[in-house]
């Protein structure tokens, strides 16, 4: 019995399978190397690798001297031809001449061992036990055991056909590395033909250790584990199946036949987990882990993660890491990299619990999910080799405490480079021109999902900002809007903390003396504020302007403090101006065609350059270019663009509004009409979705629901707001009286009753001008009048139809034929050119868009 507590039994047992499996991979390996632990075995080892030598390298034309072969064991088994030999036995092909089947008999060779070693008889029978208790496609299955007439052990299994994982290796490792993309098809040639194989070498040796860790964790779940997974104890059949061999040294958990304790450190070297050179380190599942993990990495890499004699690998193992897998095989997936790291962990505690887990990662990376492992860091493996070098302690400290420092300035600015990344993120979804509206009701979110959405949109806004003044500033807006006076205060007071001004002080006052049940802008006094002086001050000046758009200087006073070349490369500002901008064109719109063009058009570049700036499209640019698009009757390209815009910004209702508009204008009334629906069901209160439900309604010649939702419309009771809904049911009026003249009906009284209506609203309008030419009946003068409005929109399709379908009827003159025929062509081509339907619809008017581009 040696000092550390084995038996000279147990070592040389130990030293001569080491010795056979250098000399297997090709090295050559001395008894004085094996035994430089324990020298007084030299003689001995030598003495046994010398005779088991002969056994393991014996030619296979001289079998037919072998004494034991034709011989019959255990009265049935006839043993034919020795297939393989080890340190502890011969393997034989043999028949068993009851149930006439071919099978493998392995014999003890205990002679080796100077005739009768009673551990490696025991050990022998403890495979038998092992490998007889467990049943798994990836376990070499055992069918019987007995004792030779001579007293010799043997062992009968299923007969595998195939090569040892350790031949493959050194195959592949003689000839060229595979890469990543590494065919198969040599190993299925090499098999036989019928195996079935991964694409790829990589996965391929990945799936055999996903199987190989299912039938460790059978063994495990028996009680059994195998303490020696190496490349040549894994066995590939001509089915491509890994299957696990030689249980010899396996240990019983629960019930040892052997003492266990004292033999943690048998196993191979460059397979063994660190504590296993421990002799009084009791066994545990994560010894296997760490043998199978070993086996991949060497799979992969196609060399042991140690090399060198026994005691080479030993000192490496309890000193350093393994190479990387990923520097010795370029190209490593990082996950897989990740289940090496962890499996091969250098404390037990840090590994896979148990094989099952293992397994779980090994399916997750075929599956291309994600595993559960993370990937060490280059740094971490230089920090876990300087811990455990005593001369580089010292100079691996001070180096920790540079990289450290040098490492807490790169996170910082990586951090402050996130935050930004995150920033530009939210402030992209953020609605367009937030809080600007001059209705009080169109800022105020009453359905509450939409409420805690943007809520919570706003609140990361302010937590990734490194400038809390746009930020913050919207959602004191919000806050201020939905009677959160404390909040909206707490906003304004960070704000003017950022950047003290005489006038951002007096703002900052005017927050404060707000009274706890104040609502909206018009609580705010700021009629006695200093001058802005930098800026911000002009930005935060010209926000709370437009937030009172409804007086008359409101938009001049904005327009004024955004003028300044220091605000011109600043997101937040430039949205305000194009603001201003798309307020401007649709005002433009209705009386100066030419210099909206030109307005649109401005619009269309300050949204261009918003978008490089910020190197991404925004809710607020992706409404800018729709809206632009719109004014330049460019219809599908708007519609795509507000499309994209929505689908950035879900809660944006000035979006979505003018993404119906589109649908309108594109020929798709139904999209119109259903998306103009769900905004008057999610703002109530807010007119501007009303009336493009309207419009779409009159686009389906559905004059009902036009008529429903014109009483639905949330007008004050008062003379106001009656004119405007006289006006918003005379032009519903005005366009039923015009279908009815185009399908050649009689629509003198319901022109009347639009004319009627129309007046009341007390203003000379397009409409009111049709609607008295309707109530005449004179066909021409409704015929030139559409003429005159064809001439502001020449590819309108509606106004298109309904010219083709007033042209006079009875006297088909040629010159009548042929322009009818000019006028339905050009609306199919209008239509296609908006992105609608080319089938031209029934003769409908267009009703006009006074909400084109929506706040």
């Amino acid at each position: 019995m040696t000092d550390d507590g084995h038996s000279d039994e147990d070592l040389v047992l130990r030293y001569v399978s080491q010795g056979l499996e250098l000399r297997d991979g090709g090295a050559d390996v001395s008894a004085e190397q094996l035994c430089a632990a324990h020298p007084h075995l030299v003689e001995r080892v030598r003495d046994v690798l010398d005779s088991a030598g002969g056994l393991v390298t014996i030619d296979r034309s001289a079998q037919d001297f072998d004494p034991l072969a034709r011989r019959l064991v255990g009265g049935r088994y006839r043993l034919e031809e020795r297939v393989g030999a080890g340190a502890m036995g011969v393997v034989y092909r043999a028949v068993d001449i009851e149930l006439r089947r071919v099978v493998a008999v392995k014999v003890l060779q205990t002679g080796l061992f100077g005739g009768g070693s009673t551990e490696a008889e025991a050990r022998f029978a403890r495979e038998a036990e092992v490998l007889a208790a467990l049943q798994h496609p990836s376990v070499v299955t055992v069918f019987d055991r007995g004792t030779t007439e001579d007293g010799v052990m043997f062992l009968v299994m299923e007969l595998l056909q195939g090569e040892s994982l350790a031949h493959l290796l050194e195959d592949q490792a003689r000839t060229s590395a595979p890469t990543p993309g590494d065919d198969t098809g040599w190993l299925v040639d090499r098999l036989g033909g019928t195996a079935r194989m991964e694409k790829s070498w990589l996965r391929q040796v990945v799936a055999w250790a996903a199987d190989l860790a299912a039938g460790l964790a059978a063994a495990h779940h028996a009680g059994v584990l195998h303490r020696d997974v190496k490349p040549s104890n894994v066995f590939v059949d001509v089915h491509g199946r890994a299957r696990l061999l030689d249980f010899g040294i396996a240990a019983r958990v629960a019930h040892p036949t052997l003492d266990d304790r004292r033999q943690g450190g048998l196993g191979t070297p460059a397979y063994m987990a660190p504590e296993q050179v421990d002799p009084d380190v009791p066994v545990a599942p994560t010894l296997d882990v760490y043998g199978l993990t070993a086996t991949l990495y060497h799979a992969i890499t196609l060399r042991p993660p140690y090399q060198g004699t026994p005691s080479q690998v030993i000192a490496g193992l309890q000193r350093r890491e393994p190479l990387a897998a990923y520097s010795l095989r370029p190209g490593l997936p990082r996950d897989l990299q990740a289940i090496l790291d962890r499996g091969m962990a250098r404390r037990a505690s840090a590994r896979y619990p148990t094989a099952t887990d293992l397994e779980a990662d090994l399916r997750r990376f075929l599956a291309y999910q994600p595993v559960s492992a993370r990937a060490r860091t280059p740094l971490g493996r230089v920090c876990s080799r300087l811990a455990r070098s005593p001369a580089a302690r010292l100079v691996g400290a001070a180096v920790l405490v540079a990289l450290a420092t040098m490492g807490w300035i790169w996170w910082s600015a990586h951090l402050s480079r996130v935050r930004a990344a995150r920033w530009v993120e939210t402030w992209a979804a953020l609605p367009p021109n937030f809080g600007l509206s001059p209705r009080m009701g169109n800022r105020v979110v009453t359905e509450p999902v939409e409420f805690d959405a943007l809520r919570a949109l706003f609140d990361r806004a302010v937590a990734d900002c490194a400038d809390p003044v746009p930020s913050q500033l919207f959602r004191a807006a919000f806050r201020l809007d939905h009677g959160d006076v404390e909040g909206a205060q707490r906003d304004m007071a960070a704000v003017v903390a950022f950047e003290p001004t005489a006038y951002g002080n007096g703002l900052g006052a005017c927050y404060r003396a707000l009274p706890a049940d104040a609502r909206g802008a018009r609580a705010l006094d700021l009629e006695h504020l200093a001058d802005p002086s930098t800026p911000r001050d002009c930005y935060l000046a010209a926000y709370h302007a437009l937030r009172l758009w409804a007086t008359a200087d409101a938009p001049a006073r904005a327009r004024s403090l955004l003028d300044r070349r220091d605000l011109d490369e600043w997101p937040p500002a430039q949205d305000l101006l194009g603001t201003l901008l798309l307020a401007q064109a649709t005002v433009e719109d209705r009386v100066d065609r030419g210099q909206a063009l030109e307005t649109y058009r401005r619009l269309h570049e300050l949204a261009i350059a918003l978008e490089t700036r910020l190197g991404r499209r925004t809710a607020t640019t992706a409404k800018f270019l729709g809206s632009a698009l719109l004014g330049e009757r460019r219809y599908a390209e708007a519609l795509s663009t507000l499309e994209e815009g929505v689908s950035i910004s879900l809660w944006s209702y000035g979006l979505q509004n003018n993404l119906a508009l589109a649908y309108r204008r594109g020929g798709k009334p139904a999209l119109a009409r259903d998306l103009a629906r769900d905004l008057v069901a999610r703002r109530p209160a807010m007119l501007v979705g009303y009336v493009t439900l309207v419009g779409a309604c009159l686009d389906l010649a559905d004059y009902e629901a036009a008529r429903a939702t014109v009483d639905a419309m949330p007008l004050p009771d008062d003379d106001a707001g009656r004119r405007e809904r006289a006006y918003r049911h005379g032009l519903v009026e005005h366009a039923y009286a015009l279908a009815l003249m185009c399908e050649g009906r009689e629509c003198r009284e319901q022109a009347a009753r639009a004319e009627a209506l129309l007046r009341e609203y007390g203003r000379d309008t397009d409409e009111l001008r049709v609607a008295s030419a309707l109530a005449t009946g004179n066909v021409d003068l409704v015929l030139s009048m559409q003429l005159d409005l064809l001439e502001r929109d020449p590819l309108d399709p509606a106004g298109l139809d309904s010219l083709r379908a007033l042209l006079p009827r009875e006297a088909d003159t040629l010159l009548t034929a042929r322009l009818r025929e000019l006028l339905a062509r050009q609306s199919v081509e209008s239509r296609r050119a908006r992105g609608g339907d080319p089938t031209p619809g029934s003769a409908r008017p267009n009703p006009p868009d006074d909400s084109l581009r929506s706040r």
